[in-house]
C-alpha cells in the first residue's frame, strides 16, 4: 500500500565516515518502516574503516539496498562496487525507491561529506565526488524515471550544503531544502526524529523538516556529544529562492553605480559570519552567511545600496522558514554563499556552475571595484614599538587617504625563523585604526603563544580567533596524515569569551574534491600542527607560506581526546616577531614589523 512518507537515504559511506553511517542506521531502526513511513537506504560501505556488523547484518563492501525495519535491516538488493558519486547511480536509487515504495510524500536524504558549491559525496574507492551539477542531474533524472514531479524535502546530512548554489541547483526538484550552512559534527542528524512521520503520516514537509532540525539540535546538545554550540541546520522554501536572485540583481545594479562602496563591503564581509573557515585563506571555503552580510550592509552602506542590501536580506529571511543554530553561530540566517574576499582567492571552477549568474556577477563586480581601491600605506614604511613587561604595542602613522581605503587591520605575532629575516607566525588578531592628525593604526599582543600537548609531546599551534557577540571560536589548522595522504584538518574550539570555558570541540578534515566532514581518524594516523612562515619579513609583497609537513612525531589522531592546549608566555629575553598590516578590499596593503626583538 501507499505510505504517508517514503524516506530515501542515499548513504555514501565508502570513506572515513563509514563508522558514523552504522550509528545513523541504528537511529533509523528505532523508528523502522510501518504504515506511516518507509525508510529505504542505499548504503555504500568502505573496505577500510570498520568491519562491524549493523542491526544483525554482517559487514559488507560496496552498496546494498535495505528497508529499515524496527530493530533490523531487510536486505532488498545488492548494487555492488558502484561509484556512489556518479549521478546515474543516485538517479537509479531514486527511480527504484519511489517505484518500490510509493507514498503521498517523499524525502530524499543525501548522506556524507559536503563541500558547499564544490559538491557532495566522496567515494574513496572511485576517487570521486558528486559535484553540484551532477547532484542536480542525478535528482532530476531520478524524478523523471520515477514519474514524480519533485521531492517534498531534499536533505543533506553533510557539511556546508545550505548554500545559495545548492538551493539554485535543486530548486525545481524539491519543495524544501534541509541542510547545514556550517560543518556538521560526526553524529549528524538524529534519525529518531522520523518518528513524527511514523506516528502522523499526514505530517507535511515543513513540519517534518522542523522536527528533524530540532532533533539534530537536541542530539548535539546532549551530554554524549556536546557539539551544540557550533551547529546550524535550516529549512529553505525552494519556491522563494528566485526572489533572492531578483534582489541580488538590484544590489548588483546599485553597486555598479557606486563602486567606491567596495571598501565598506569588504569590511562587512570580514565581519560577517563565515563557514568552513580556516586561518589559511586559500584553504578556507569562503562561505559567508548571506543574511548576516546583507543585514550589515543595509545599515552601513549609503542610500540606494543600503536599500538594495535590505531587500536581499529580506528575501533570504523569507526563504528560510526555520533554523536551529548554536551560540557561536547566532548570526546565522540559514543560507550561505561563496564570497572570496579578493580576486586572488577566487576559484575558476566556480565559473562552471549554472543558475547563479547574478551572484557570481555580483562577486566579480565587487572584486573589480575593489581592485581600484587605493593601497593604504604607513608613513615612511615604519612605526613605533612600545614593549612593556606584560604587553607590546606596535603602531604607525598612516599616509593621507589611507584610512578610507583600509578594509582590515591585522596584528600578526610569532617567533624569529632560522634565517636572517624570516619568521614563524603563530597567530593573528584584529588591530584598530584611529582618525586623527595623522590617522594611525595600532595593535597589541601579550607575548603568549599557543601550545599543543599530547602526553608531553608538544608543538606550537597557529591560533586564529573569531569573536561574536554570543560566543568565541578558535580555529587551529592541522595536517592530517593517514599513510601517504596529507589532508587539511581544522580543530574548532568554541568557548565563552569571558571565562574561556570550552563549550564545543570538533575536528574536521578535507576529503577528495574539496568535500569537508568530521574527522574519523584511522589507527596510526597523525595530526601535525600547521603554522605560517615568512621567508622575508621585509619583502615588498606580503608572502606567507602555510607549512604543511608530516615531519616530526606528530599527535596521535586516533586519540584527540588526549590532545590538550594551553598558552605559554615568552620569558624575558626571548626573541619575538610582531607585525601590523593594513589592507584594502583587494587584499593589497603594507605593514610595519619588528623581528628578533626581545621581551623586556
Amino acid at each position: 500500500g501507499t505510505a504517508g512518507w517514503t524516506v530515501l537515504v542515499y548513504v555514501v559511506a565508502d570513506n572515513d565516515l563509514e563508522p558514523f553511517a552504522l550509528g545513523d542506521l541504528q537511529e533509523m531502526a528505532t523508528v523502522g518502516s510501518a504504515a506511516g513511513v518507509r525508510i529505504v537506504a542505499q548504503v555504500d560501505r568502505s573496505p577500510q574503516y570498520t568491519s562491524d556488523p549493523v542491526l544483525g547484518t554482517a559487514n559488507w563492501t560496496g552498496a546494498k539496498r535495505f528497508l529499515v525495519n524496527s530493530g533490523s535491516l531487510q536486505e532488498l538488493a545488492t548494487a555492488g562496487a558502484i561509484d556512489s558519486a556518479a549521478s546515474a547511480n543516485l538517479a537509479d536509487f531514486i527511480q527504484w525507491g519511489v517505484k518500490a515504495y510509493p507514498a503521498t510524500r517523499y524525502m530524499l536524504v543525501l548522506w556524507d561529506h559536503g563541500g558547499a558549491w564544490r559538491g557532495f559525496g566522496v567515494d574513496e574507492t572511485s576517487s570521486s565526488i558528486m559535484k553540484v551539477p551532477a547532484i542536480a542531474t542525478g535528482v532530476g533524472d531520478g524524478l523523471v524515471a520515477a514519474g514524480i514531479a519533485r521531492f517534498d524535502i531534499i536533505g543533506f546530512d553533510a557539511c556546508l550544503m545550505a548554500s545559495l548554489e545548492v538551493a539554485e541547483a535543486v530548486k525545481t526538484y524539491g519543495s524544501y531544502l534541509l541542510a547545514s550552512e556550517e560543518s556538521e559534527p560526526g553524529h549528524g542528524w538524529d534519525y529518531a526524529s522520523l518518528q513524527l512521520a511514523s506516528a502522523t503520516p499526514t505530517t507535511d514537509a515543513p513540519t517534518l523538516a522542523r522536527a528533524i532540525a530540532d532533533g539534530f539540535q537536541a542530539q548535539a546538545n546532549s551530554p554524549q556529544w556536546k557539539t551544540g554550540a557550533g551547529i546550524t541546520l535550516s529549512v529553505v522554501d525552494l519556491s522563494r529562492v528566485a526572489a533572492i536572485d531578483t534582489a541580488l540583481a538590484g544590489f548588483q545594479t546599485a553597486l555598479a553605480a557606486d563602486p567606491a562602496a567596495a571598501t565598506a563591503i569588504a569590511r562587512e564581509r570580514a565581519a560577517a559570519l563565515e563557514f568552513g573557515t580556516q586561518p589559511d585563506p586559500a584553504a578556507s571555503y569562503q562561505m559567508v552567511d548571506m543574511g548576516d552580510l546583507f543585514a550589515r550592509l543595509s545599515t552601513s552602506l549609503p542610500g540606494a545600496l543600503a536599500a538594495a542590501a535590505g531587500a536581499v536580506r529580506s528575501a533570504v529571511d523569507a526563504s528560510v522558514v526555520y533554523q536551529v543554530k548554536g551560540s557561536a553561530k547566532a548570526a546565522a540566517h540559514g543560507l550561505a554563499a561563496y564570497f572570496p574576499p579578493d580576486a586572488t582567492l577566487y576559484k575558476a571552477e566556480y565559473d562552471a556552475l549554472a543558475g547563479i549568474d547574478t551572484w557570481r556577477n555580483l562577486v566579480k563586480g565587487y572584486q573589480t571595484a575593489s581592485g581600484s581601491a587605493a593601497t593604504p600605506q604607513f608613513v615612511g614604511g615604519s612605526g613605533t614599538l612600545n614593549a612593556g613587561p606584560s604587553t607590546v604595542d606596535v603602531a604607525g602613522d598612516l599616509a593621507a587617504g589611507s584610512l578610507a581605503a583600509i578594509a582590515a587591520t591585522t596584528l600578526y605575532y610569532g617567533i624569529p625563523g632560522p634565517g636572517a629575516n624570516d619568521a614563524w607566525l603563530l597567530g593573528d588578531q584584529p588591530g584598530a585604526t584611529f582618525a586623527g592628525t595623522p590617522d594611525t593604526a595600532q595593535g597589541q599582543w601579550d607575548y603568549s603563544v599557543f601550545v599543543l600537548d599530547q602526553g608531553g609531546y608538544q608543538e606550537y599551534g597557529y591560533l586564529s580567533i573569531v569573536v561574536t557577540p554570543s560566543a568565541c571560536a578558535a580555529y587551529v589548522p592541522f595536517e592530517y596524515a593517514d599513510g601517504a595522504a596529507l589532508r587539511d584538518s581544522i580543530w574548532e574550539l568554541i568557548f565563552d569569551c569571558n571565562s574561556g570555558a570550552v563549550t564545543a570541540s570538533t575536528f574536521y578534515v578535507q576529503s577528495a574534491g574539496g568535500a569537508f566532514g568530521p574527522l574519523s581518524p584511522a589507527a596510526g594516523s597523525k595530526l601535525h600542527a600547521v603554522v605560517a612562515y615568512m621567508s622575508d619579513a621585509g619583502a615588498a609583497t606580503w608572502a606567507v607560506q602555510w607549512l604543511r609537513s608530516s615531519a616530526g612525531a606528530g599527535f596521535d589522531a586516533a586519540n584527540t581526546d588526549a590532545l590538550a592546549f594551553g598558552f605559554a608566555s615568552l620569558a624575558a629575553g626571548d626573541p619575538y616577531y610582531i607585525s601590523l598590516r593594513v589592507s584594502n578590499a583587494a587584499g593589497e596593503g603594507s605593514w610595519i614589523y619588528a623581528n628578533g626583538v626581545t621581551r623586556p
